[in-house]
């Protein structure tokens, strides 16, 4: 089941990084700029060091999304909406053209060309994903962009089994293991984030181990000897991404909590606390006391950096930061936010998913009321697990939000990227499914999976459908007073064609990828997803149909025989 589950992901992670246009995915073009530079320079951007001139010229042949649009390309260049207005002998003129960009221009940095601002991550990304690049010399520039979205889905499905082995070791049991990571396999925002050419995938999978090793320590002493270990995780974690900085104080309040349980070994837990700051900082440090220097904010981002201000008149402007606006742009993002483009599914879905978010943050206070009593025998949770899993996932929040502090400063706009929180999913999903399982009648919580589970594949299926292929093809664009993107209607896409909307979903990509490629990934992504919604339910169907036979008394039959 775990392989099958495993095999879904990756069908489902291969079909949207198809569907998905090139520069599509959240800051893609500049992550893969950076690889090139990389690997022509061996070093990584500065914050202003302009993208390849191989990707500045691309950026006026494909069709882009609206936030790269007001991000000060210049012209001529295409929106999704734009490019369907076009002729098809303009819009085949614009293919060749893409198509025809040399290979040779990667190596090369126009002048006027836009600056990277990717220059600010960690190196680790990067310098992995380059190896691989360099291996794809000579292919085309779609080529290169599809292979490395397909190498970063493969890592991120790394997450399955490492997020099996965190639940199973925190519940006990190997069902509800299964659930969850059947659960996070099918979220669509999830396999958006990562079907992409970006460093998330690395953070996912770093974070995942360092939540493992975490889940080991809060055990007890003898498990203290993983401190050491969780260094180390966190020093590669942090040359990946800048938001593990959010670990640090999750692991001081781990190890606090680790002397308070156990007073006689505080020796033990500094000494070896002391061996794993010695790790981290010894990986870590170097890169970050260079962007120190170059950019003024221990972090690197370029929020926290300009303009410049001290941490007092930083936190000065909290009151001033709309907090409502931010955090609706964090659940909303966070839920489902189709790419770049930023298209929205109706509102109830938001309603339905951001009331079981917030039961499961009510059940999650009762939980942590419960055990202030003496009897916790109905807690599904140890006390160390728990507090490891809020610690990790809490200051991650308080990271979020000081971003939208940063962006508020900056920008003027009170908003933060949701799709960030999908590096601690298993966590997220842990805890919503103990705060729900806390706060939910007894005789509901066996389809509190089963429940999630479809809710998510059904989002999946109607953003993929309604939204995301009919928005790529042209069938539905932006209009109306408020200028948003509602949902296509079956005839539309009937009246359009299956052919056609297949043609048209490989605008641009690698001629490998035929119409006959697509159906077979199309029918892949399809029954993983259908198989995933439906396996908890038949399971559910096998348990009781179980429970009705061990309890039937002697001499007669099942009744649901």
């Amino acid at each position: 089941m775990l392989a099958a589950t495993w095999v879904c992901f990756l069908f489902r992670g291969a079909l949207y990084s198809v569907v998905l246009p090139i520069w599509e995915g959240y800051d893609e073009p500049y992550h893969f700029a950076s690889i090139q530079y990389f690997i022509a320079t061996r070093s990584l951007p500065g914050l202003y060091t302009p993208i390849s001139r191989e990707v500045e010229a691309s950026l006026h042949f494909v069709p882009l999304s609206r936030a790269m649009g007001r991000q000060g390309i210049r012209k001529p260049f295409y929106t999704h909406d734009d490019l369907w207005k076009l002729s098809p002998e303009e819009r085949e003129s614009l293919e060749k053209k893409f198509r025809e960009i040399p290979s040779s221009w990667a190596n090369e940095s126009p002048p006027g060309a836009m600056p990277n601002y990717e220059g600010q991550q960690p190196p680790l990304f990067y310098a992995l994903f380059s190896l691989l690049m360099r291996a794809l010399h000579g292919r085309s520039l779609a080529s290169r962009v599809f292979i490395l979205r397909f190498a970063a889905i493969a890592v991120a499905s790394l997450v399955i089994p490492l997020g099996y082995a965190v639940t199973k070791r925190i519940t006990g049991t190997s069902e509800t293991a299964l659930g969850i990571v059947a659960l996070a396999a099918v979220m669509p925002e999830f396999c958006i984030d990562m079907a992409r050419v970006g460093n998330e995938c690395l953070g996912l999978v770093i974070y995942t181990v360092l939540l493992y090793v975490a889940t080991r320590i809060v055990e007890g002493p003898a498990e203290f000897g993983k401190l050491p270990v969780a260094g180390f995780v966190l020093g590669v974690g942090l040359l990946t991404k800048a938001y593990f900085l959010t670990a640090l104080p999750a692991l001081l309040v781990i190890v606090l909590w680790c002397g308070w349980r156990w007073p006689k070994e505080w020796k033990r837990l500094l000494s070896l606390s002391g061996v794993a700051v010695f790790a981290a900082l010894a990986i870590a440090a170097p890169w970050y006391w260079h962007v120190r220097k170059a950019n003024g904010a221990w972090s690197g981002l370029v929020n926290a950096s300009l303009p410049r201000r001290s941490q007092l008149e930083v936190l000065a402007q909290i009151p001033h930061v709309h907090w409502v606006d931010g955090l609706l742009s964090l659940i909303v993002s966070h839920i489902w936010y189709g790419g770049w483009s930023f298209l929205r599914a109706p509102v109830v879905w938001y309603v339905f998913f951001g009331t079981v978010f917030l039961l499961a943050g009510l059940g999650l206070l009762l939980v942590l009321f419960r055990f202030r009593r003496p009897d916790k025998s109905n807690i599904l949770i140890g006390e160390g697990h728990l507090v490891m899993l809020v610690s990790l996932y809490g200051f991650f929040w308080l990271g979020q939000l000081y971003f939208v502090l940063l962006l508020f400063i900056s920008l003027r706009i009170s908003t933060s990227p949701g799709w960030y929180l999908y590096c601690l999913v298993i966590a997220e999903l842990i805890l919503v499914y103990i705060g729900l399982q806390a706060i939910l009648p007894r005789r509901t919580r066996p389809w509190i999976i089963p429940i999630l589970t479809a809710g998510f594949a059904a989002l999946d299926l109607y953003g993929m459908h309604f939204l995301l292929i009919p928005y790529y093809t042209g069938v539905i664009a932006h209009a109306g007073y408020l200028d948003c993107v509602s949902p296509s209607r079956i005839r539309d896409l009937l009246g359009l064609g299956v052919h056609n909307v297949a043609r048209r979903l490989l605008v641009n990509r690698p001629t490998t990828l035929t119409p006959g490629v697509l159906y077979v990934l199309w029918l892949l992504g399809l029954m993983g997803t259908v198989w995933i919604a439906i396996r908890p339910w038949c399971l559910r169907q096998l348990n009781t149909l179980g429970s009705a036979t061990a309890t039937t008394r002697p001499g007669q039959g099942c009744p649901l025989a």
